[in-house]
């Protein structure tokens, strides 16, 4: 962009990107979830934290808090012409970018905040979910890079390029770390089948809950073992009673604090 002296443009993209981002940030933090890092990409920011835990609702709350942000920025905006009409010349662009971001991140294809609202709404039937994620993901994704051969002869537009292989990539990879969750809710009845090793985990009773997640795996069961620093028995749970519970507590509290809802 600043080759292309974008550079003003390119700075302010990456300014509202983050504001973005912080309106996730800012419901993650409500919905009791850690928030790791903001990891910035040439297609745009992302919020990294553990939400395996979420039920739909509380995702689709999550995917909507940024473009959200960015649609409140482009009303006030707008509103501000009104009010003082010489500020449309500085703002204006500032106003369209918000736009932008709200609009392709409302597009339907995983892992944009559009396709996570998908995915949370077909949760029930992740084959299904799969399968319309990777089929918008595809046909977007090549829409996408269709734009950005043609900008090559008028005007070249980078960001398309980017955000088509980004795109593309989600629709075969980016729904897996969704099948987690659907796993979780299916777990005990695939134990009751015993078609599932149950494996043991000690845990120290100051761990943090949200490292808990990090342990699931759809290979096995987990039984998780609270121990103090001698490593002496606390008390015992496992991952049904963790999801079971998760909403009592705050994620980022210390495991002894489970203690009081399960038993």
């Amino acid at each position: 962009m600043i080759l292309l002296k974008n550079g003003e443009y390119f700075l302010m993209c990456v300014i509202i990107s983050i504001l973005h981002e912080f309106g996730h940030i800012t419901m993650a933090k409500h919905l009791g979830v850690k928030v790791d890092n903001i990891t910035l990409m040439p297609y745009g920011a992302v919020v990294n934290g553990n939400v395996d835990y979420l039920d739909s609702i509380d995702n689709i709350k999550l995917s909507l808090a940024g473009p959200l942000i960015n649609i409140s920025f482009a009303t006030l905006l707008t509103a501000l012409w009104w009010i003082y009409p010489d500020s449309y010349g500085f703002t204006y662009y500032i106003a369209n970018i918000n736009i932008a971001i709200f609009l392709i991140n409302l597009i339907p294809c995983y892992p944009l905040d559009g396709g996570r609202i998908l995915v949370s709404v077909l949760r029930k039937n992740t084959a299904k979910a799969e399968k319309i994620t990777k089929i918008l993901g595809i046909i977007v994704s090549l829409l996408l890079l269709s734009l950005f051969i043609a900008s090559i002869f008028y005007n070249v537009n980078i960001s398309l390029l980017f955000m088509s292989a980004f795109i593309f990539v989600g629709a075969f990879k980016g729904i897996r770390e969704q099948k987690l969750k659907v796993f979780i809710n299916s777990i005990e009845n695939k134990f009751k089948e015993k078609n599932i090793i149950v494996k043991d985990v000690l845990v120290k009773s100051d761990e943090k809950i949200y490292c808990l997640f990090k342990l699931l795996s759809d290979k096995c069961f987990i039984r998780f073992i609270v121990v103090d620093d001698n490593m002496n028995k606390i008390f015992t749970f496992n991952e049904m009673q963790l999801r079971n519970n998760i909403k009592n507590v705050n994620s980022a509290d210390q495991v002894i604090n489970l203690r009081k809802y399960i038993y």
